[in-house]
């Protein structure tokens, strides 16, 4: 149940910080993210009605990580909005990641710079590329057996990277307001 188990620890955090986000503005986004997280349990359940082997239950244990998150209460790094011009450059190494996930470490690394230069949080979007980092790498060490099953789980997560955008840039406006929404609530993904 790892993918589910994820995505229900998602939703009782999202639901259980929206009081804590909620004088900063971000009550709305931590219903949008329950919101999109519902929406993908049936995906979930459908990979581990899949996975009754024990290679893919294996596979879905290695691809998604416990929901290890900072308090809610954290300070954020950053309290700008990054603008037209760093969801414009985000988009592009999105893009660049979905035609090659094995480019997931130089487009980590490149997010990275961006949150610097614009001093705006981009943390959808690095819980995202470092995702699907982790699913590639388990994908390259993989033989023949589960391949498939694997590549078909970084698919759902390739479709999920035109969310990242819109999503940072409605976290950037609560953290500007001293809120640490998506910063604080996602688990970093070793890959």
């Amino acid at each position: 149940m790892a993918f589910e188990q994820h995505l229900r620890d998602a939703i009782r955090i999202n639901r259980d910080r929206r009081r804590v986000y909620a004088p900063f503005g971000g009550a709305g986004l931590s219903r949008a993210l329950v919101f999109l997280e519902r929406l993908s349990l049936p995906i979930a359940r459908a990979f581990e009605r899949l996975a009754r082997t024990q290679r893919r239950r294996a596979l879905l244990e290695l691809t998604f990580v416990p929901m290890k998150v900072a308090r809610a209460e954290s300070p954020t790094l950053y309290r700008g909005l990054g603008g037209r011009a760093q969801r414009r450059a985000a988009r592009r190494l999105l893009g660049q990641l979905a035609r090659n996930p094995r480019r997931a470490r130089q487009v980590l690394g490149a997010l990275i710079e961006l949150e610097e230069l614009h001093g705006a949080h981009l943390a959808m979007s690095r819980h995202l590329v470092e995702s699907v980092g982790r699913s590639q790498a388990v994908i390259d060490r993989l033989d023949m057996g589960g391949v498939r099953f694997a590549r078909a789980l970084l698919a759902v997560q390739l479709a999920a990277l035109p969310l990242a955008i819109p999503l940072d840039a409605r976290a950037q406006r609560v953290h500007a307001r001293g809120g640490g929404i998506l910063v604080n609530d996602l688990p970093a993904i070793v890959f």
